[in-house]
Parts: C-alpha cells; structure tokens; sequence
C-alpha cells in the first residue's frame, strides 16, 4: 500500500468515526449563557454533518450546541441536556430537524421532554421499534423549550419552491408534487397531509406554478400497504400530468426512507432526487427559531421524572417567593 493510498485509508477512517459518534461542539462557557440548544435529527450521513457544520458556524459562540442523533432517542437526548447544562445555559431550547411536527416521533419527543402525557404507542408498538425510546421522561436541571418542526416556515417554503425551480422550465405550465414518509398512525398520516398539501399550496404561489399537490408514502412493514400506497402516488402524479409538466420535490431530510423511483417507474415526470439536506436556509431556520423559542417559559407539565427544581451548580436561582402564613390548625391555641 502506497503512503498517499494509506493516508486516503486513514482519513477516511477518521470521517466515519466522527460521523458516527454524537455532535459535541467547544464553545465559549465563560460564565452563564441565556440559552443553548439541542438538535434533533436521523443524524448519521455525509449530508447531515454539512449541515451541521453550516449550524455551529452560524451559531459561532453566541450559544452552546449539541445535537441528538435518532429518532426519539432517550439515551442522546439526555447526553446532550447534561451536557448544555454543564455548560451553564439557562434554558436548554430543543430544535427538531424534522420536516412536520404531525408524527409518532414528535409526540414521543414531547413526551421525554414532559409536554406530552402520554408516549407515542405508534411509535413504540412499530415493528421497527428501538431501544432509543424508553417510556421515562428525560431529567433536566433547566427549563426546556421544544420548537416546532420545519412545517411551513417561510424559509422552508423558499427552500422547496428553489427545488422545484431548478427542475423546471415554464412553472406556469407545470405542477409541483411534494411526497413525503407518511406517519405510521392513520390519524397522523391525515393531519400529515393537510398540512402538506397546505404547504405544497405556498410552494407553488412562491415559485409560480399552475398546480401543487402532496402524498404520504406508506413505510410500513407490509408489502401490500406500501405498494398501495405508490400506486396511489402514481396514480396522483398521472392525474396531475394531464394538464401539466410534473415536478417531484421530496419532503426527506436525506431522501433514504422514500420509495420514489419506485413509484415513478415509468411515469413521465421531472425528479431529481435532491432532498432538504444540505441547506444554508436550515442553518438560519435554526437560528431564528431558537433565538424566539429562547424567550419562553418552560414547556414542561410533566415532571415525574424531570427532577424539577433542580439547578446546576453556581447558577443564579430564580428570585426567591414569600410564603403566605400558615393557617391555623384546628386544636391550636392562640396566643
């Protein structure tokens, strides 16, 4: 082996190593911060820590980062509160990198966080269920704020009209179709896609196109449900193709949990596979989000398990509050 082969080899090595492992950044812990923030996100592939490294840059020293890598897993959630608040931040602001807040995985986020009561049985009852999502509610030594998902954030819809533009040659005479993993729970899959179909509705007005629609994708463990399921986003994809040029534009971080070649086999349609990740207009979703999320009180109602009242060491507790007297018991004398 040739020394600029081995040193290939070396660095290579080294790159999955750090991808693998979770997103601890230094940062300047001089002193209390106002606020730190712990991603949310699969996590795990080139794309992903681009995207991180466009959010620490802009991020700089201005607040402490960490990210959780999974799905609703417990075990990274907790290492990255312990971590922000051995940092010393006053709140510890939770950013999900998801592309809807309607799923199992957001409401069993809310549940760890203490926001839900209840876990996400779709969730934990899946066939593909993981041992990163116990039924405890994470501990945290601070308030803890949840943002909401990507949903249809004006950057967002930027982000998704731009996808669609770089695919298409007269958006007036063209149809956008946005397609996305549909949530395991039936309930969810609907509010799923409202809301996407809501969104496509302003992609389309962004980027001026004659029509938009949206489908959830089913990935569930049966073969018949998710081929029912393309066939009903070829059928959608047909119906839309009558009267316009078709732009496909996936709602994925990655694009790694959609079928869509697929269900396309064959059709005559415009899709180029580009999924959300990465972006600079999520860096700067991140960043605005948490900014405003910082300035709200703690989102937790459900403390079993969260050790409320608890504070890092050294930090400046909150203004102490005066007692009422105590009531009288009945058998008391009075002086």
């Amino acid at each position: 082996m040739t020394s600029k082969v081995a040193a290939g080899f070396i660095l290579a090595l080294v790159w999955i190593k750090a991808a693998a492992a979770p997103a601890s950044w230094p940062s300047n812990t001089i002193g209390e911060k106002p606020f730190g923030v712990l991603l949310l996100g699969e996590g795990g592939t080139r794309d992903w820590k681009t995207q991180l490294d466009m959010i620490l840059k802009r991020a700089g020293t201005r607040y402490p980062l960490e990210f959780a890598p999974g799905l609703a897993d417990g075990k990274e959630l907790q290492r990255g509160i312990d971590a922000l608040a051995d940092k010393r931040v006053r709140t510890i602001v939770v950013v999900p990198l998801f592309v809807s807040s309607s799923d199992e995985v957001m409401d069993q986020n809310r549940f760890l966080l203490g926001i839900r009561e209840k876990p996400s049985q779709a969730l934990l009852n899946a066939p593909h269920a993981h041992a990163g999502a116990p039924a405890q509610r994470l501990r945290s030594r601070v308030p803890l704020v949840l943002t909401k998902a990507l949903d249809d954030h004006p950057l967002f819809v930027d982000l998704l009209a731009s996808r669609a533009k770089a695919q298409s040659r007269h958006p007036e005479q063209e149809a956008v179709l946005l397609v996305g993993a549909a949530p395991l729970s039936a309930d969810a899959a609907k509010e799923w896609t409202a809301a996407a179909v809501a969104l496509a509705e302003k992609v389309r007005q962004k980027g001026g196109f004659a029509a938009a629609g949206a489908y959830a994708l089913s990935s569930g463990p049966l073969q018949s449900d998710r081929e029912k399921s393309e066939a009903g986003f070829a059928a959608l994809a047909r119906e839309l193709g009558r009267k316009h040029r078709v732009i496909v534009v996936p709602l994925s971080m990655t694009g790694g949990d959609l079928r869509v070649n697929e269900a396309l086999d064959g059709l005559f349609v415009k899709y180029d596979g580009r999924a959300i990740l990465p972006d600079e207009r999520i860096a700067q979703w991140v960043d605005q989000s948490a900014a405003a999320a910082a300035k709200l009180p703690d989102m937790r109602m459900f403390k079993d398990m969260a050790r409320a009242g608890l504070r890092p060491t050294g930090l400046t507790p909150p203004p102490a509050l005066t007692p009422p007297p105590a009531l009288p018991r009945q058998g008391d004398k009075k002086e």
